[in-house]
């Protein structure tokens, strides 16, 4: 049996005759058809493997036609339909759950969880060989053999019981409608959602019709019919673009928010993902909808977070037990709604709808704000610090991320950017009042950041605040996610030059103030993520506006003090251990002496890069060779190699180094020819050390790649870069660094001659401490 389930290459068709063929499947579907499902699921991957072969088809290795091709594709699909329709009505009623579910224990239920998610995936292998709608027919049947569902049952007090997914035989209708035979069928359907490529398909329309009228009692039930609505929102939103289901969207939702109501919240989460799909995926026709969207955002800003913090002006909690519900729900029902007014209210109501989605969620802030009364004072002697905010406060941060959701979900940049200036005030407090507060101080800026990413260029007219806010908060708190709020107005604003003078100072402030502290490799290895942070905003300053970083001392280069921190805290930050932060060094070095970043600049940026950049040259060459020669882990020598080649051309290219000079007389090459020279014999020798000088004048010889737009991302990366990246070069460095690091004593060597003596002893001790 093994040997047919796990054949490498299932049913190779022409050399066998069809009896041949259908014998070892009929023998497969006898596996399916065994009792014990561990016995069954052995033959999942044979009818995994037979669906791949036969929807991609075996390739004739180009000598037959492709209308060869397909039709004899087609042959074998039909041979084998009868066969994977068998194994559909086989599966099918595994995934029912059984009475005693509930008194399962809790390996068991997720056992039967995974035996579901395992015949859901072998579903959609079949539904790919035998088309949706046949697929569909078939799960069908189950679901039609119970006939009509029973009408609602009457009031408890007439003496009917409401049903809590017990009895498969009897329910509080008494009519004995099987919701467990009716839910396995919804999540076989569910399973194959990704076939349902036909808009407006009759028998899924009329399936999703049926939805609203299944028993409510039943929270298993209406759960599985929520996640199958999920499922489907994409197909019903073609759908309805091609003019079909149209009075169906206002069904299914009506569905979802009123199994979002039911009680014990079983199906809370379902219901609020259905929304969530629907409302993504459709919101464009919810104009109808929206009164009834905005009444139930406003009814879920009551649950979750909100349900015990102190709202309104007496400063109460509002705890009703029918509004209980998880954060996590309320989330996706704020998004969803939000992001069906953005897509459906019209365009001049626009404005109008944002406001009404953005001032509840604005005075629960407020609310929130003013329940934490002013900021306590700083600790004495004797007096212990008070609690963090988000401590003594566990509301406050997810009411804050409600905030950061709604400006993530308003599609409309003016909208956004009008929610962000009416905000800012309510954020600017938070800021202050939580400053001893790292993680709310993290959600506070994670929001302003999505705000200022919704607003796009449309909050321009925040600039101005942003400056003289900024560098204030930053140097009360020292947040790295500050750094984050400058890179996103770098993204936006970079290339436009009329907000030079503003965004300079703001980064020349950040970078300044970020990088005061960073003196030594102590600092920067009790500080990683900030040095990470701080030179992922140079490499973004670099990728969209590297005249920023590069202009000429006066108002708007301030004295090119960023550009000096950066290339101060790199000097010390090339040899930093914490791989993060020393990758986002050592590509700020390559990609500020990459050609195309002087190419996007004026000219006379590059008398500025050369006055700061050329003094420090040959310091670098060799803090980098010794990077290569055992100071950073071997896995790091490619991105060393960049930066060393990007510097050593950088000097190919100074004063007097004209279109005619010769490479091999560069005054990068004597930068790096120095820095060899005082490595020892017993790390390299002479022919090693000519043999990496020699690559490097290969490399300098052969340039950087074409650059591209030289537009750059995050870290810096952009269509065509232009760094030095010749394989010659990076497989030189490479060996030379296997020489040097091919015993302790030749790595501890070149070290201590390359490394500034406090450097190597640092190096040295975290050598030893991570057992080097």
């Amino acid at each position: 049996m093994h040997v047919l389930v796990f054949a490498p290459r299932p049913l190779a068709f022409p050399l066998f005759t069809a009896s041949q063929v259908r014998a070892p499947v009929e023998a497969l579907l006898e596996v399916v058809a065994y009792p014990d499902f561990g016995i069954c699921s052995m033959s999942f991957n044979f009818w995994h493997r037979l669906s791949r072969q036969l929807v991609n088809g075996l390739s004739s290795g180009g000598t037959n036609s492709s209308a060869d091709e397909a039709a004899e594709r087609e042959r074998r699909r039909q041979f084998f339909q009868p066969a994977f329709e068998r194994l559909v009505q086989l599966i099918r009623g595994r995934v029912r759950e059984n009475e005693s579910y509930a008194t399962l224990s809790k390996d068991e239920k997720h056992e039967f969880r995974s035996s579901r998610d395992e015949v859901g995936d072998t579903l959609d292998d079949a539904a790919a060989v035998l088309g949706f709608s046949r697929c569909l027919s078939l799960l069908v049947e189950p679901l039609a053999a119970l006939g009509a569902p029973p009408p609602p049952p009457p009031p408890p007090q007439q003496g009917r019981a409401a049903a809590n997914g017990g009895s498969a035989s009897g329910d509080a209708s008494g009519r004995g409608y099987d919701w467990r035979t009716a839910e396995a069928a919804l999540f076989c359907i569910k399973s194959i959602h990704r076939h349902a490529t036909s808009p407006g398909d009759a028998s899924l329309q009329q399936l999703l019709e049926v939805l609203p009228g299944l028993p409510r009692e039943f929270p298993q039930l209406q759960a599985t019919v929520c996640s199958t609505i999920a499922r489907y929102g994409r197909w019903l939103e073609r759908s309805m673009q091609a003019g079909y289901c149209r009075p169906l969207l206002q069904r299914l939702l009506g569905l979802a928010v009123a199994d979002l109501e039911l009680p014990n919240g079983y199906c809370q989460p379902a219901a609020a993902s259905a929304i969530r799909h629907l409302c993504e995926e459709c919101g464009a026709f919810m104009g109808s909808c929206l009164q009834d969207l905005l009444g139930l955002y406003n009814k879920v800003l009551r649950m979750g977070a909100a349900a015990g913090a102190p709202l309104g002006a007496n400063g109460t909690s509002t705890t009703e037990q029918s509004l209980l519900m998880q954060e996590e729900d309320v989330e996706l029902i704020i998004a969803a709604v939000c992001q069906a007014v953005s897509q459906a209210a019209p365009p001049d109501q626009r404005s109008q709808a944002g406001v009404a989605l953005l001032m509840p969620v604005l005075q629960q802030l407020r609310d929130a704000l003013t329940a934490l009364g002013p900021s306590p004072p700083p600790p004495g002697s004797g007096v212990p610090p008070p609690a963090p905010v988000a401590t003594s406060n566990p509301h406050l941060n997810p009411l804050v991320d409600r905030l950061a959701e709604v400006f993530g979900r308003t599609a409309d940049s003016e909208v956004v950017a009008q929610m962000l200036m009416a905000s800012w005030p309510v954020l600017d407090a938070l800021m202050l009042r939580c400053a001893g507060c790292p993680k709310t101080t993290e959600h506070v800026l994670r929001t302003l950041r999505y705000g200022i990413k919704g607003a796009g260029r449309s909050a321009a007219q925040l600039l101005p605040t942003l400056l003289e806010v900024l560098p204030a908060r930053f140097t009360a708190t020292r947040h790295s996610a500050f750094l984050f709020i400058v890179s996103e107005l770098v993204k936006f604003f970079g290339d436009d030059t009329s907000h030079d003078n503003t965004l300079s100072l703001i980064l020349a402030g950040l970078i300044t103030e970020a990088g005061r502290p960073l003196t030594s490799l102590a600092t920067l290895t009790s500080s990683p993520d900030m040095v990470d942070d701080l030179f992922l905003l140079g490499l973004r300053a670099l990728g969209y506006a590297p005249r920023l970083l590069l202009a000429p001392p006066g108002p708007l280069g301030t004295e090119c003090r960023a550009l000096v921190t950066l290339l101060d805290v790199a000097m010390i930050g090339c040899v930093i251990q914490h791989r993060e932060a020393n990758g986002s060094v050592l590509s700020f070095i390559a990609r500020l002496t990459a050609p195309v970043t002087l190419a996007r600049c004026p000219a006379a940026a590059a008398d500025v890069l050369r006055l700061h950049l050329l003094p420090r040259a040959p310091i670098f060459v060799r803090l980098l060779l010794s990077c290569i020669a055992g100071s950073l882990p071997p896995g790091r020598v490619g991105i060393v190699s960049a930066a060393l080649i990007g510097l050593v051309a950088f000097g190919a290219t100074g004063p007097g180094a004209g279109a005619g000079t010769d490479m091999a007389s560069s005054q990068g090459l004597g930068w790096l020819t120095a820095a060899l020279q005082v490595v020892p014999e017993v790390a390299a020798t002479s022919s090693d050390k000519q043999a990496l000088l020699g690559a490097a004048t290969a490399a300098l010889r052969a340039g950087p790649p074409v650059s591209g737009s030289g537009e750059g991302d995050m870290m810096g990366n952009g269509d065509g870069g232009g760094y030095y990246d010749d394989s010659g070069w990076e497989a030189a460095c490479q060996e030379f660094a296997d020489l040097c690091r091919r015993n302790k004593r030749a790595r501890q060597a070149a070290q201590a001659a390359l490394l500034p003596q406090e450097l190597a002893a640092a190096v040295d001790n975290g050598e030893r401490r991570r057992g080097g």
